[in-house]
């Protein structure tokens, strides 16, 4: 028998219920072990892989509420271990027509859609981030957004506020509420006894013993979960603090029925890909409704990306055509420009000009930036990487995906550089910074919606894989980045008193290599970054004082319980 199907076939005959609380439980563990100064008391018995495979189980288990057997700590080695087995057991590695440079890639791809996919930055980044592009810059910038594309125009705070049912901030402060609220939970009914915390912190030399400790702890907490049961599910009569009928629209689009969630993951592309990074359906709707008024969340690495992420699977429902992406990519424009600014005010910005050259119009760059005698060229996409790349894993499918990156760095290189130092009339008013310019090398760059892990690095491993590639003809330094890493290239260049050049260029000479390294060109060398002083800080601030008396709050189980 196939050893993911074993596994699930031990869950067939449990409480659901149940199955949904150990698993909370150990995701718990996984979760909030790692937040800022914590340890991983009891990784590896419990890690995110084995949380989302055994999530996974669950899903394709007949498993259900009226069903008594509840799972104990010495049923979870005859479940794990075979999840372990079928989340090991990768099909690349036996595929024998393809050269090592391709299984290479595919094999990196894999890591990045079944472990780099829980390795985003982190939420609060990623909310402000969210936030601002979704709400703070489209608000700002609205009448300026409605010149710009006319007919086209997108109202996107007021769409988002149609789409969800509720506004984008209250929206964030449910979700992050509900992630204090676990978090509080963990500390007070999970957190790991001094003698685990001792040894994991080298204060008591026993390693032989660490492992014991661990399985004993987490082993009277599993045979206990039918008690826990009551503190890791929430309804709507515990969150007083909320609007009822916020809470109602919240989780119309984070939640679902275990019955609806099976039936969509029966369906493509839920069923594409190896098990281990085949797509779940908590990636779309992370909360489980258990019944009709109760709730749980029984994988915090699937919500915490869901928080942000389901926010696009929302906009693709109502946007089928390329409007949306077109209004979005004039917003990155603004907030990059912004960005810039607030971070780097000593630096000139010179948004996109439009010229006229033998008697044809012309665009220049969306962003000219002059850092002293440097020159750093911008174009800036909003394009995200589409569900088909993700699911493929197939690099010539994430090349389609940049490819209108790929093409604004060539032109920029071919065309708009050159016209920068030809003395066109649209930029007498800078032309002799512009000159101060010449004796370095320009460096052109991309920002992108999103972007996946090392992806510098695999740039570069497709342009030695492909002589003929169009990058290959560039002769500057070129970057293509996400624009939430482009938000952390600034906050490095503040932190450290370093130029934005110098971090960029950096990131276009450590991306150019595949030898091995200690950071991925994204890591900026694993550089401090003070929160601060993050151009992100505003909109977190923004978002977060409004909420001031909820986030003081966490949620308890009814009296009644």
């Amino acid at each position: 028998m196939d050893p993911f199907d074993k596994a699930v076939t031990i869950l067939n005959k449990k409480n659901l219920p149940n199955l949904l609380t150990v698993c909370c439980i150990s995701s718990a563990f996984d979760y909030f072990s790692e937040f800022p100064e914590k340890f991983p008391y009891v990784f590896p018995v419990v890690n995110q892989a084995k949380v989302s495979l055994f999530i996974k189980a669950i899903l394709y288990s007949k498993s259900n509420n009226h069903r008594n057997d509840l799972l104990k700590w010495q049923d979870l080695p005859k479940v794990f271990n075979p999840l372990i087995d079928a989340g090991s057991k990768l099909d690349i590695l036996e595929e024998g027509d393809l050269d090592i440079d391709s299984r290479m890639t595919k094999l990196i791809a894999h890591f990045a859609c079944s472990q780099m996919l829980f390795t985003r930055e982190n939420i609060r980044q990623r909310v402000s981030l969210k936030y601002s592009l979704y709400h703070l810059i489209p608000s700002k910038y609205s009448k300026y957004l409605h010149e710009r594309h006319k007919r086209n125009f997108v109202d996107i705070p007021g769409i988002m506020s149609e789409a969800l049912g509720i506004n984008l901030d209250t929206y964030f402060v449910i979700a992050l509420f509900l992630i204090l609220g676990y978090r509080d939970k963990y500390y007070k009914l999970l957190d790991p006894p001094d003698e685990i915390k001792e040894m994991m912190e080298g204060l008591v030399k026993h390693p032989e013993k660490l492992e014991n400790a661990k399985e004993r702890y987490l082993g009277s907490i599993i045979d206990k979960s039918d008690q826990l049961t009551k503190y890791f599910m929430f309804q709507l009569d515990q969150l007083p603090m909320f609007n009822k009928n916020d809470l109602i629209s919240f989780l119309a689009i984070t939640s679902q029925t275990i019955s609806e969630l099976r039936t969509l993951n029966n369906t493509n592309p839920f069923q594409r890909g190896h098990i281990s990074e085949r797509l779940c359906p908590l990636e779309r709707y992370p909360i489980v409704k258990v019944n009709p008024w109760q709730y749980i969340i029984p994988d915090f690495r699937y919500f915490d990306l869901a928080t942000t992420e389901l926010l696009r699977w929302v906009f693709q429902d109502i946007y089928v055509n390329n409007e949306f992406n077109e209004v979005m990519g004039t917003v990155q424009e603004s907030f990059v420009k912004e960005m810039i600014e607030t971070a780097l005010n000593e630096i000139i910005v010179v948004p996109e000009r439009q010229y006229t050259k033998g008697g044809s119009h012309y665009l220049g760059p969306d962003l000219l930036l002059i850092e002293n005698d440097k020159l750093i060229v911008i174009e800036i996409k909003a394009k995200h990487i589409t569900l088909d790349t993700r699911l493929a894993q197939d690099s010539d499918y994430l090349i389609r995906d940049l490819e209108g990156a790929i093409s604004a760095l060539v032109k920029l290189h071919n065309e708009k550089i050159p016209d920068l130092y030809s003395g066109l009339d649209i930029y007498s008013d800078i032309q002799s910074e512009i000159n101060k310019t010449r004796d370095n090398a320009p460096i052109c760059v991309s920002i992108i919606g999103e972007g996946v892990f090392s992806l510098q690095e695999f740039i570069t491993m497709y342009r030695k894989a492909h002589p003929d590639f169009s990058l290959n003809s560039i002769s500057y330094p070129f970057c293509i980045i996400d624009v939430l890493h482009f938000c952390q290239a600034l906050d490095v260049s503040k932190s450290n008193k370093l130029s934005l050049y110098s971090i960029l260029y950096e990131y276009w000479e450590i991306g150019n290599t595949l030898d091995p390294k200690p950071h991925a060109a994204e890591d900026f060398q694993g550089r401090e970054i003070r929160g601060q002083e993050s151009v992100l800080i505003s909109a977190w601030s923004e978002l977060t004082q409004k909420s001031q008396a909820v986030f003081k709050t966490t949620f308890e189980p009814n009296k009644s319980d």
